[in-house]
């Protein structure tokens, strides 16, 4: 549904059998395309061993924006630094066009698939309604440069507290790195600040979805 909602156009409709779906909920899925009704041990053979979709479509895979295009978008964005867990990259994005953040930017995504199903299912399909933009660090940092772009990172060890930027009404890009690892070293010399979230003194981190949700709940107050 959200796919459809995108604007992009669904070229197939697959339903499991045992999947029930009223006539009105068919026509919003399938809209003008057809649809196909699977036998369940169909479904189980095209799936194999991975959780068995009762509902799939067969549709182009949506164009990723270009950085160029993200300054003008209203909202902050949020720069995912070599996220590899699927889960989290795909609640990220949930969150993010909740809170009515402008964009998301993914650093590293040379072996992760933005459009795994495990993605599409933690974005609740709404990866198919934020712009997202894949690029490398380097052309990340030289854009930043040349754009005079806002960038700040986050960090456990960060020195400016997240209620010091809550109010700033600039576009911010707000860099995630991995709860192991954070964000890159170069990306950190880049920043214009390093932000922490307060917590207690005996937690290590804060999962990387969870610290992102808070960055944009924090930064969607702000008038």
């Amino acid at each position: 549904m959200q796919y459809r909602s995108s604007g992009a156009e669904v070229q197939r409709i697959f339903l499991s059998e045992d999947h029930a779906c009223s006539p009105a909920e068919l026509q919003a899925l399938a809209g003008a395309a057809p649809v196909s009704v699977l036998a369940r041990r169909t479904s189980k053979k095209l799936f194999g061993t991975e959780r068995l979709s009762r509902v799939f479509a067969i549709a182009e895979l949506p164009t990723l924006r270009s950085l160029a295009q993200l300054p003008a978008i209203a909202g902050d964005v949020l720069v995912l630094d070599n996220l590899q867990i699927s889960g989290n990259i795909g609640a990220i994005i949930r969150t993010a066009f909740a809170l009515k953040a402008g964009a998301i930017v993914l650093l590293g995504m040379d072996t992760v698939d933005l459009h795994d199903r495990r993605t599409i299912r933690a974005s609740r399909g709404y990866l198919f309604r934020m712009p997202i933009v894949a690029c490398s660090t380097a052309e990340l940092l030289e854009f930043a440069k040349l754009e005079k772009i806002h960038l700040v990172a986050t960090s456990v060890s960060g020195t400016t507290s997240v209620a010091a930027i809550a109010a700033d009404p600039r576009q911010f890009w707000l860099i995630l790195g991995a709860e192991k690892e954070g964000c890159t070293p170069a990306l950190k010399q880049s920043a214009a600040c390093e932000v922490s979230i307060p917590m207690h003194r005996e937690a290590e981190s804060l999962n990387v979805s969870v610290a992102a949700s808070i960055l944009m709940y924090v930064r969607s107050q702000r008038s």
